[in-house]
């Protein structure tokens, strides 16, 4: 439970801080997995959206959509989904996760979070909502245990690294 102690803790303290509480039309499911690009034209196409019964619906945070593709591009989202992961237990029985990342992996991070800037938005606060996508797949993947372990440490990850100011 420290986990979730730990996320709510920092949820609060950022809740505090948003003043902004704006909706937007929203995917609702905004990952590289339901992205597809045709690269000889120039053609992207968002695909398997969040469902809603009324137009209302239809309208979210932001904030939300944004947290969705950090959760792929800096949180490895996909990679870990894909199995493209390593646990290991290192000194003191620590559990450690890491990616097979692309070579391209950290010019795309760097250029991800430039933008974040640019427009305005708080990596903290869109790396919490990070943490709570990742805490809300661990039910979602019981049936592959290590996929779900590798979910939970790389929120941990995540917190600690809002915990340390980066």
């Amino acid at each position: 439970m420290e986990i979730i102690d730990r996320y709510l803790l920092r949820y609060a303290a950022s809740r505090k801080k948003r003043q902004d509480t704006t909706l937007a039309l929203s995917h609702g499911d905004f990952c590289f997995s339901n992205i597809l690009f045709e690269k000889s034209i120039g053609l992207m196409r968002l695909i398997d959206p969040r469902g809603a019964a009324t137009a209302d619906e239809l309208y979210m945070d932001p904030l939300y959509d944004v947290a969705k593709l950090s959760h792929s591009i800096l949180g490895h989202y996909d990679l870990i989904n894909n199995g493209l992961f390593e646990l290991r237990v290192e000194n003191e029985l620590q559990l450690n996760l890491s990616t097979y990342e692309p070579a391209n992996a950290a010019a795309l991070r760097r250029a991800f979070k430039t933008r974040l800037t640019e427009h305005g938005y708080d990596e903290s606060q869109v790396r919490l909502y990070e943490v709570s996508l990742f805490l809300s797949m661990v039910p979602l993947h019981m049936d592959l245990p290590v996929k779900a372990l590798a979910f939970i440490l790389n929120g941990s990850k995540i917190l600690d690294l809002i915990e340390a100011g980066g």
